[in-house]
């Protein structure tokens, strides 16, 4: 859909009058382009490039002839459209780095003459690219910007197409609250200014978002909405919207009808008037989820059929959507066959897809550059109000001058006036710094939040994913045993302490991800478990002393604090060359107290708060985000006591 998109504006710009450049046939336009000198020769190279859109190799030949001839001219904003054409050559063969450097030289032409309608376009289908290469902080840099641009201009379809990328980047991001606002800024644009087209990809949106917060019914109900504005006329979106269609009955479990539109969007995307990426690209992901709708209504054997397509298709274009979800169906699928090598292969390559969706998506990032969006139409407010305000006093300066006898009154006036706004002006500093506050607050802390969620079930996969098929593969080691030769059994028995090394490795990581103990039984039995981990390592003795009673706090709040101490017994056991810990957790009146102390060398407490140290950063983050206290005090071969207070 948004190649379309992209070929309707290129046409749009270039040829201004549809119904007169279907008259003109690509014959005439070569004899134009032969004969024509100048601009009118660039504009034909254009019309002759816009003809062979759906045509890669010709339409990198024609927009290489049309740059080669813009350069020599030195006309900027036909460098900046050639550069566009082979911008969008480049993303169809799927070669994203080449087309994102091709898309910014284009955007240096397009500012430099202030070509905001063009820079817009660029800007999105730039966005587009960082989509497909599962950059959604690049993405989300790109849309913003394509959005600044228009705003210099009256509302059109790329305004919405940028507020509809805004909510996907967002949906895919998992900040659906989010997704559903900007969707809905987006429905009611095109609703004011009649855009059905646009409803329907709102509607859709909205669709989207509810599945993923999990209310199917609400997503069936804004996807058929989004239907009834749909033809399929338009067989790219329609295409597209009966697989989301089928995703959501898949959800709900009804499974019939998700079969019924699933199939739909397999056969629709094999249509062959759509141009060959964007096919190929659809034939993967229908492909895809065809396989997975399969594996939900168990039928293995075409589950692993359509599966084995998608990822196919996906590998031929370089395309990684929704390839990390089939590995992981097609692990299923070998683990439930007890195929144990076939699952681990197919495990590793979804692990593999998944941490590097991992690494390149920051929500942080994302929210940041929402907030400068926000932020900035603000200021721009607050700079109007500034003008009038400075407008105003400018006229009773004038006044003064002409009224001399009424000056003491006006200096009078003046000055209770500025005291006045500027005490409000003050006030309102104050608020405004303190909203950026608790804004920063709950921003980290939703991340800590999303990151102990993500500790737990990447704690809980090695457990139970990994950490039993190396058990598995141990057993069926073990059976070798005396069954060979000397030389082979040792071998065997290798392989084995080879395994259990693993079985405990994973085990490890699994509890530095997330203790068992902490999550099962509770804050004072994971410190146990911690301390009695230390002791046993015998570096140095930790003492414990807990409340008799049960604590009795919340997950998010144990977790916070386990993580707390967890940090401060690492620098003593890393720094600070201490023998002793003592560690006292005292219940007290609507307050939890913690006492941790080493006698250790000591250390110089100011550096706990100018950010040379990574750890003591996180651990003040940490409490404040609980609302707690922390008091420090260590000196030079005197050891360092922390005491921590959390309301409770």
């Amino acid at each position: 859909m948004k190649f379309l998109i992209s070929i309707i504006w290129v046409t749009a710009i270039v040829l201004g009058n549809p119904a007169i450049a279907q008259q003109v046939s690509l014959e005439d336009l070569k004899t134009l382009y032969r004969t024509q000198k100048d601009t009118i020769k660039l504009k034909t190279i254009h019309r002759i490039t816009e003809k062979h859109i759906q045509q890669n190799d010709s339409t990198f030949k024609y927009a290489s002839i049309g740059l080669h001839e813009s350069n020599e001219m030195h006309n900027t904003n036909y460098q900046g459209i050639f550069l566009n054409y082979l911008c969008i050559v480049s993303e169809n063969r799927g070669e994203y780095e080449k087309a994102i450097e091709l898309a910014k030289m284009a955007l240096e032409k397009f500012d430099l003459i202030e070509n905001h309608l063009w820079a817009a376009g660029v800007s999105r289908e730039v966005a587009e690219i960082f989509i497909s290469m599962l950059m959604y902080d690049s993405a989300m840099t790109y849309c913003m910007k394509a959005l600044e641009y228009h705003e210099k201009l009256e509302v059109n379809p790329g305004t919405l197409e940028a507020l509809s990328t805004l909510a996907s980047i967002h949906e895919l991001s998992g900040n659906v609250n989010q997704s559903i606002e900007w969707s809905q800024k987006m429905l009611s644009l095109a609703i004011a200014h009649n855009f059905p087209y646009y409803q329907s990809e709102a509607y859709l949106n909205l669709g989207n978002t509810y599945d993923q917060k999990g209310n199917y019914d609400s997503a069936l109900y804004f996807k058929l909405l989004a239907l009834k504005r749909t033809t399929n006329v338009k067989k790219n979106s329609y295409a597209s919207l009966m697989g989301n269609i089928g995703k959501s009955y898949m959800n709900k479990g009804n499974y019939d009808s998700a079969l019924y539109y699933t199939q739909l969007y397999y056969n629709l995307s094999r249509d062959k008037t759509d141009p060959l990426y964007r096919r190929d690209q659809k034939k993967a992901l229908s492909a895809i989820e065809l396989g997975q709708l399969y594996f939900s209504m168990a039928d293995q054997r075409k589950a692993k059929l359509y599966l084995d397509e998608g990822i196919r298709l996906s590998k031929e274009i370089g395309a990684k959507e929704k390839v990390s979800e089939a590995y992981h169906t097609l692990y299923r699928i070998a683990e439930l066959n007890h195929q144990d090598a076939e699952a681990l292969r197919n495990f590793l390559s979804y692990n593999e897809l998944y941490q590097e969706a991992i690494k390149i998506e920051n929500q942080k990032t994302i929210q940041q550059l929402t907030f400068r969006y926000n932020t900035k139409q603000k200021n721009q407010e607050i700079s109007l109000l500034k003008l009038e305000n400075e407008l105003k006093e400018s006229k009773l300066m004038d006044a003064q001058t002409r009224y001399y006898a009424a000056m003491l009154s006006f200096i009078v006036i003046l000055i209770v006036g500025f005291l006045i706004f500027n005490r409000l002006n003050l006030k309102q500093k104050a608020r405004l710094a303190e909203e950026r506050s608790q804004n920063q607050k709950v921003r980290f802390k939703s991340m800590i939040e999303a990151e102990e969620r993500e500790r737990k079930r990447i704690a809980a996969e090695l457990h139970d994913g990994l950490g039993q098929l190396l058990s598995t593969a141990r057993l069926n080691i073990a059976a070798l045993q005396g069954n060979a030769n000397d030389a082979k059994d040792k071998q065997v028995n290798n392989s084995i302490k080879l395994l259990d090394d693993a079985v405990s490795e994973v085990r490890v990581i699994s509890h530095n991800m997330m203790p068992n103990a902490l999550v099962s039984m509770g804050l004072e039995s994971a410190i146990r478990e911690q301390v009695h981990m230390i002791n046993d390592a015998g570096a140095l003795k930790v003492h414990l002393n807990l409340p008799e009673e049960k604590l009795g706090i919340s997950e998010a709040l144990s977790i916070s604090l386990y993580r707390v101490i967890q940090e401060i017994l690492n620098n003593a056991i890393k720094y600070a060359r201490a023998k002793n810990i003592w560690i006292s957790i005292l219940t007290q009146p609507l307050k939890l107290e913690i006492a941790i102390k080493d006698d250790g060398k000591g250390f110089d407490v100011r550096h706990t708060h100018d950010g040379s140290g990574i750890g003591w950063g996180n651990i003040n983050s940490r409490i404040e985000m609980i609302n707690g206290k922390i008091d420090i005090e260590s000196g030079h071969a005197k050891g360092t006591s922390v005491i921590i207070a959390i309301p409770v």
